[in-house]
């Protein structure tokens, strides 16, 4: 069976959500403005927000797309972080869309195929580091002449391709029309085919990658974007419990509290997918299992912690490590590799302690 959708912007005005999804409608790709809305706020879609909260509200997964004119690697990012601060209160099912049309052109001066290449990755990589699926919405034209398709092949495509059931290309999603009618909306709307089912992979993000507690007793609130409930467990619950805490229009919120000094893994768990991150009371350092390098070799490593920890090194033959002040992040520290073999670097504040091999050759 056909999973059937619709996408929509501000020319079908004020959409009956309730309306559209007894009419079997089964998800819906709505677009988030244009450009950089960073800069110019206005150029976000005045319906987006409405659109989104009330598909969500009727139960219609949703994604987004967003018309770009960026002439530059730099200009994509930057309509990227735009369209993530936007997004940031929904629970996507369907990815962000880099919607650059024959109009871009104009704006953006006709580009070439690399460069349009590097700037589709350069939005697209933005939105997948912030924990959403990302793609391209085009056509055949831009298909066969103006993209290095192999290059996008590890993000999703949306095709344009009407009057047939079958796309000119393997795509996850295919726009096969742009004259639909749908109870619900007055005039005519896009629609869509997810032939890939992104219904059914039910995806999964969570927007901590790592948490540092400061004290015994600390509460920290985490959410997970995805459409199916994911169940939350600590490795060690001793030191780090978790609990649910709710759910709201972005997704399902979960607690986790400092119990005492250690380490925890948390880990989410769906039918489909797992996403964790460590959280802990002490320091946690960015390097994990072991470091591989040379003779001569420098390497600047991280440790998460509010104060800064003792470094001890198992063989100072070997490397040396010397503090290289701090960031928003934590304590720096650079090692030297001097010779050839492996040794331990502990990081150490108060009971708590994390650690890494470092590995030197020639």
């Amino acid at each position: 069976m056909s999973i059937k959708g619709i996408d929509v912007s501000p020319h079908q005005g004020a959409i009956d959500w309730k309306k559209v999804k007894q009419s079997g409608i089964q998800f819906a790709i709505i677009r988030s403005g244009y450009g950089d809305v960073l800069s110019s706020p206005g150029q976000i879609d005045k319906r987006f927000h409405t659109n989104m909260k009330q598909a969500i509200a009727n139960g219609i997964p949703v994604g987004v797309y967003h018309f770009s004119y960026a002439g530059t690697e730099k200009a994509a990012r930057r309509e990227a972080e735009g369209v993530v601060a936007l997004i940031r209160e929904y629970s996507l099912t369907y990815p962000v869309y880099f919607d650059y049309e024959y109009d871009s052109d104009r704006l953006a001066g006709k580009l070439s195929k690399t460069q349009l290449t590097n700037v589709a990755i350069s939005f697209m990589d933005t939105i997948q580091k912030a924990g959403y699926q990302a793609g391209v919405y085009t056509n055949l034209d831009f298909v066969r002449n103006r993209y290095d398709m192999p290059r996008l092949k590890k993000y999703e495509l949306g095709l344009a391709h009407y009057g047939t059931d079958q796309p000119g290309v393997e795509c996850g999603l295919h726009q096969t029309s742009e004259s639909g009618i749908v109870p619900g909306i007055s005039g005519k709307v896009d629609l869509d085919i997810d032939r890939k089912g992104y219904i059914g992979s039910m995806p999964l993000s969570l927007d901590t990658s790592e948490y540092v507690f400061k004290e015994v007793g600390q509460v920290y609130q985490f959410l997970a974007r995805g459409t199916e409930k994911p169940e939350v467990s600590s490795s060690n619950p001793d030191i780090v419990s978790v609990k649910f805490n709710g759910q709201d229009s972005r997704g399902y919120l979960y607690e986790i509290k400092a119990l005492k000094p250690g380490l925890s893994t948390i880990t989410a768990k769906t039918s489909t997918k797992t996403a964790g991150f460590r959280a802990s009371l002490g320091c946690q350092l960015d390097t994990h299992g072991v470091y591989k390098c040379r003779v001569g070799q420098q390497y600047t490593f991280l440790c998460r912690s509010v104060k800064a920890p003792n470094i001890n090194v198992a063989d100072i033959h070997m490397v040396t490590v010397n503090y290289a002040g701090r960031d928003s992040r934590g304590h720096l520290f650079t090692l030297k590799a001097k010779n050839l073999g492996q040794t331990e670097i502990t990081a150490s504040l108060g009971d708590f302690k994390d650690s890494f091999m470092v590995e030197v050759s020639q």
